[in-house]
C-alpha cells in the first residue's frame, strides 16, 4: 500500500526515502505515483513544503545462504553529496581556496577546484553544516532550500548570493531584486518574474 509523505522544512527526497527504509532513491522517485511531482520538481533534492511524496510498499529482499560459512552482502545506497561554490563579492569563483566544512560535528579540510567548487559526501540525515573560509564562518541548513518558484525559494537564493539581508523587509527585497536584475542585464521590474527566477536558478546552481 502506498503511503503519502508530506514534505516539511528540511526534507529532501533522499532523506525521506532513506528514513523510510529504502536503499535507492530511484525506487521511490521513479514510481508512477510520483510522476506528477517529478514533473513539477526536476530536482529531488529541492522540494517545497507541502509537496507529497508517494512511498510504495517496502519489500524485504531474501537470499539463500549455507550454514557454517561466512557470507557478504552489499547494499547499494544512493550516495549524497554537499556541493558548494565559493565566490567573492563580485560573484567571481574563488579557485584554490582552503576552507573547512563541518557537517554535524565532522570537520574536513577542503580546497576549492578551478571553479571555486567544494564537494564532500554527507550522511542522508545530515542537517547542519558550518563553512569556514579564512575568518568568515557561514552556517548552513542542509535540505532547507526550496524550489525557485516559491517565495522562500527565490528569497533564499538572493540571500545566498549576497543580495538580500532581511527576507522579511519588503524594501530590502525590492532593492535586492533591483540590484540582481541590474547586475544581470534583466528588465528592471523589481519583481520575481520568470526571467529573474530563471537567472537566479542558473547563477545559484540549484
Amino acid at each position: 500500500m502506498t503511503e503519502r509523505r508530506i514534505i516539511g522544512p528540511g526534507d529532501h527526497a533522499t532523506r525521506v526515502v532513506h528514513d523510510a527504509g529504502f536503499a535507492r532513491l530511484e525506487t521511490v522517485w521513479d514510481h508512477p505515483d510520483n510522476a506528477e511531482l517529478k514533473q513539477r520538481r526536476d530536482n529531488p533534492s529541492v522540494l517545497a513544503r507541502g509537496d507529497e511524496l508517494a512511498l510504495p510498499e517496502l519489500r524485504t529482499a531474501t537470499a539463500e545462504a549455507s550454514t557454517g560459512a561466512r557470507h557478504r552482502y552489499v547494499v547499494r545506497r544512493t550516495p549524497l553529496e554537499l556541493r558548494l561554490q565559493l565566490r567573492d563579492f563580485r560573484q567571481r569563483p574563488l579557485a584554490g581556496r582552503s576552507c573547512t566544512l563541518d557537517v554535524d560535528g565532522d570537520a574536513q579540510e577542503l580546497v576549492s577546484d578551478g571553479d571555486g567548487v567544494i564537494v564532500r559526501a554527507i550522511a542522508h540525515d545530515a542537517r547542519t553544516a558550518v563553512l569556514t573560509v579564512d575568518d568568515d564562518e557561514l552556517q548552513l541548513m542542509i535540505g532547507y532550500l526550496e524550489p525557485v518558484d516559491t517565495d522562500a525559494g527565490w528569497k533564499d537564493r538572493l540571500t545566498n548570493l549576497g543580495y538580500l539581508v532581511d527576507p522579511q523587509d519588503e524594501i530590502a527585497i525590492e532593492l535586492a531584486l533591483e540590484e540582481f536584475q541590474t547586475d544581470n542585464a534583466l528588465e528592471l521590474t523589481r519583481a520575481p518574474d520568470d526571467a529573474t527566477r530563471a537567472k537566479l536558478l542558473e547563477i545559484h546552481g540549484s
